[in-house]
């Protein structure tokens, strides 16, 4: 069923894939075919085109041939046409300015209309005409549209040639410049040729032009004055496309007036919102736009039938071939995958002795050739695996001897490093008590040393006291001695002031008795600076002592200090020793730990490794019943036979008695005791 869904589903696809290509393909051809008619159409406007204006061309220079051909613009001759004041526009000393009769007789003749235009500053002025409006009345005294194209081109001093619509009626005109002598553009000559009748074969050419069942065609207006109306063909004619929206409420043909060609899909809002192509191809001449408009339906209708037959042919197809396939498998293949699946089944049971000949060499016959080949091949590995078994039981069993010794041995391995391992931590713990005391001590003297130092300056600060004390106690006697000196010049003074008083007499007693007064107090001053002497020489004297004996205690101080300062690197250096000491058999306690744990590991190791391979041995008896299951041919059963006569090549593993373990002493740091550690 699954192949058979497969087969259908591809073949569907490919009608499918087939179908879309086909649709593509008839767009594209649909595409190009309506673009080369509107090509055609193009080139027969251009062609239409170019026949009026070379007919328009040259009846106005037949016209003009009639006229002298020399023109002047006289502009202080003004003369009123219709309702406006205009310059004088002449032809060989004539004025043209509302002279009718040449116009009006070559208009009956040809059916042309003619115009002259006079310039009048920057605007073309109409100054006689033969055309008239719907009323009957000339068209004079008018300007030229200054946004016309003709106005552009006259201005230029060049001709123009085009299509206009005056007055309701389409002509196909001609603007010719008049010059004067001096080259001066001075006015202009008109001729229109009328087109209603060539207009109209062209509008029936355009609405007999359809596609399918409702395509159609249209020449769309693309001026600036009438942009988007139909002129012709299809359903909107007469009315503007601009105001058709698309079904998503947007603009349905801006993209018309934005390039040359091109074609727009859309689907417009009301009743009809089927799917459309709009193919449009631009003739800037005439501003207009040729396009053609197709249904998308309508053109893949053939190809959606086409494909509708297809798919059920396919279908068909694909049900025809699902049967012959079926037939065909049941046929070659069911039959012999049936016993295949029997061997198959015989072989997941046990018995490999099944064997399915064949001479099939097709791919049956390699999947038949593939299961005999698994089934020699499971025979050879379970010989294989049953002699292996055996030989891995009987490892197995001397495995686990060995691992039960080695558990033994690692086990009394660890209850010696546990002892040694107590050993060392008591140790320790006696080594970094020494070393917390001697730090203790350490700090201790380093207080000592530092109340040593301080009695010491203190001391030699006392002593620079006692040289102060002497300094000044000399400075004092210096001064006393001044004083002395004073008191002795005073006293000589005074008696010689006495002596003058007596000779002065009567007058000089007054100062006589001053002068005995100043004497009295120069004694009195004497004696007391000898008083003053003598007090500072004994103080003096109990300086000195003092000094002496503070420089001796400080002397001492010096030696007390660095006696301290000897007893604190003594204990520091015993410190220091004693860190070592600690941090040394630290590293021994880790060392010992670490070995601890790796023997403790290494048993556990040992244990698992017994485990394991006690139930290896567990496994290979399992193994081994298991292999029993198998039914083995009678080539795989003697050579399993001579297998197990063979020898075995395992040998019995000597049992290592273990070593008995020596009580030791606690270790020491002796260098033969470490070492038989």
């Amino acid at each position: 069923m699954l192949i058979l869904a497969l087969q259908i589903t591809g073949f569907i696809g490919l009608a499918f894939f087939l179908s879309q290509a086909s649709i593509r393909q008839m767009n594209t051809e649909v595409g190009d075919g309506i673009q080369r008619q509107q090509q055609q159409v193009s080139d027969m406007v251009s062609l239409f085109d170019q026949t009026l204006q070379q007919q328009a061309g040259d009846m106005l220079q037949i016209f003009l041939a009639d006229l002298v051909p020399i023109y002047d613009l006289v502009p202080t001759q003004r003369i009123t046409v219709g309702e406006r004041q205009t310059p004088a526009l002449t032809n060989g000393g004539e004025a043209l300015n509302g002279e009718y009769y040449l116009p009006d007789q070559f208009t009956a003749q040809t059916g042309a209309p003619i115009t002259f235009f006079v310039r009048d500053g920057d605007d073309f002025v109409r100054v006689t005409t033969s055309l008239t409006n719907a009323s009957g009345e000339r068209v004079v005294g008018t300007l030229l549209d200054r946004e016309s194209r003709a106005y552009a081109s006259l201005a230029a001093g060049e001709a123009y040639s085009g299509i206009a619509e005056l007055f309701g009626t389409p002509y196909i005109t001609k603007y010719e410049p008049l010059r004067n002598r001096q080259g001066e553009v001075i006015g202009a000559a008109f001729i229109g040729v009328n087109i209603v009748n060539e207009l109209a074969m062209l509008q029936e050419r355009v609405r007999s032009m359809t596609y399918y069942a409702s395509g159609y065609a249209m020449l769309i207006n693309a001026s600036p004055q009438g942009q988007g109306q139909v002129i012709v063909g299809g359903p909107h004619e007469g009315s503007s496309l601009l105001e058709l929206k698309t079904t998503g409420n947007e603009p349905a043909f801006t993209e018309l007036f934005t390039a040359p060609s091109g074609q727009i899909d859309y689907a417009l809002a009301g009743n009809d919102t089927r799917q459309r192509t709009t193919y449009y191809l631009a003739y800037p001449e005439w501003d207009w736009i040729i396009a053609s408009t197709v249904f998308d339906d309508e053109v893949e209708a053939g190809i959606v039938t086409l494909r509708n037959w297809a798919l059920l042919a396919a279908v068909l197809l694909a049900l025809g071939v699902a049967g012959l396939l079926y037939f065909v498998q049941k046929r070659l293949i069911g039959r012999p995958l049936d016993r295949t699946v029997a061997m198959a089944q015989n072989l997941a049971k046990g018995d490999l002795s099944q064997r399915h000949m064949t001479q099939r060499e097709d791919e049956i016959g390699k999947l038949i050739t593939s299961m005999n080949g698994i089934g020699e091949g499971l025979s050879h590995i379970v010989s294989q695996v049953r002699s292996s078994t055996r030989s891995v039981n009987h490892a197995a069993e001397e495995i686990t001897q060995s691992s039960q010794d080695l558990s033994s041995r690692t086990e009394q391995s660890a209850a010696n490093l546990q002892e040694t391992s107590a050993s060392m931590e008591q140790i320790t713990a006696t080594v970094q008590n020494t070393a917390h005391s001697a730090q203790q001590a350490n700090q201790l003297v380093q207080s000592t040393a530092d109340i040593a130092k301080q009695g010491n300056s203190d001391m030699h600060k006392a002593q620079a006291t006692m040289d102060d004390i002497n300094a000044s106690a000399a400075r004092i006697g210096e001064i006393i001695t001044l004083i002395d000196g004073i008191a002795f010049q005073t006293n000589i003074l005074a008696l010689n002031a006495s002596v003058e008083a007596a000779r002065a007499g009567e007058h000089g007693r007054g100062f006589a008795v001053v002068a005995q007064e100043v004497r009295t107090l120069a004694t009195r001053s004497s004696d007391a600076s000898k008083e003053i002497r003598v007090l500072v020489d004994e103080s003096i004297v109990h300086t000195q002592s003092g000094a002496t004996l503070v420089k001796g205690a400080a002397q001492t101080m010096e030696k007390i200090l660095q006696g301290v300062e000897r007893v604190s690197d003594m204990i520091g250096e015993i410190s220091a020793g004693a860190k070592e000491q600690s941090d040394g058999i630290l590293q021994i306690n880790t060392a010992v730990t670490e070995l601890d744990t790796m023997t403790q590991q290494n048993a556990a190791v040992v244990e698992q490794s017994s485990a394991a391979s006690e139930e290896m041995r567990h496994q290979a008896g399992q193994l081994e019943k298991l292999m029993a299951t198998f039914t083995l041919g009678a080539d795989d059963l003697a050579t399993l036979a001579s297998q197990s006569s063979r020898p075995r090549s395992a040998q019995q593993l000597p049992q290592t008695p273990a070593p008995a373990i020596a009580k030791r002493k606690l270790p020491t740091t002796q260098a033969d005791e470490w070492e038989s550690f």
